[in-house]
């Protein structure tokens, strides 16, 4: 009774804990390796699919900084055509003023009246710019009030494509740096089911694959790292 005992003893600790304790860290390493990959499958498809929102989103904002430039244009080039017609009349009044004291009484009659209509024209034309861009010089500052247009309009809507071009293009980067993953991890896995098939008599052979399958898994998790550490 004692010896079979004895060999039982033996059999579970020479034999049968050894290879459960190896089977356990077989089935650790592929549930370390379904998970990574699982993670890095997940990481790669949000990478790439902000990527497309942001490169939508920098088109977005392309059209309405093309859209925003040209209204602009339109609006400041109507503000100087007022303006140029507020100053041509407020100069006619100015001469109407001055040859207004030579002239005959028949011909006076006559600038008067032409006087009062440049008058109300100026009054109209002025009503139709923002005197706050007209320098001391009597020219007009279209650079200024484009300036202030777009800025305004920023406030209201992002007129800045660039800051969406650049995230998109490191969520692409992301996306390609983790592209080697799945395969790795496609290939951890295999190794490790094929230990698992192996006979526990080729014990040299399966622990020289089970290295091989843990240093793929180790090269996984640090490009895995890697990549969220610098592409965020």
């Amino acid at each position: 009774m004692n010896e079979l005992v004895t060999k039982i003893d033996k059999f579970l600790r020479e034999k049968l804990l050894p290879e459960l304790n190896f089977q356990l860290l077989l089935v650790l390493l592929i549930v370390i390796s379904a998970f990574m990959t699982t993670q890095a499958n997940s990481l790669a498809t949000r990478s790439m699919n902000g990527a497309e929102i942001d490169e939508f989103s920098g088109s977005a904002a392309q059209i309405s900084a093309g859209n925003t430039e040209t209204l602009n244009h339109f609006k400041v080039f109507d503000h100087f055509m007022s303006y140029m017609e507020f100053a041509i009349q407020d100069e006619m009044v100015r001469l109407y003023d001055s040859t207004l004291e030579s002239a005959p009484t028949d011909k006076a009659r006559l600038l008067i009246k032409q006087r009062e209509q440049a008058i109300l024209l100026a009054m109209n034309a002025r009503a139709f710019f923002p005197g706050k861009y007209v320098n001391p010089d009597g020219t007009y500052n279209l650079d200024r009030e484009l300036g202030e247009l777009w800025a305004e309009e920023s406030l209201i809507q992002n007129l800045d494509p660039s800051n969406y071009y650049i995230q998109a293009d490191d969520k692409r980067a992301r996306f390609l740096a983790l592209n080697p993953l799945p395969l790795l991890g496609a290939l951890a896995l295999l190794t490790f089911a094929l230990i698992q098939a192996m006979h526990e008599d080729r014990k040299v052979l399966r622990y020289i694959l089970t290295f091989v399958g843990a240093l793929i898994l180790l090269v996984f998790i640090g490009i895995y790292l890697f990549v969220r550490a610098n592409y965020g």
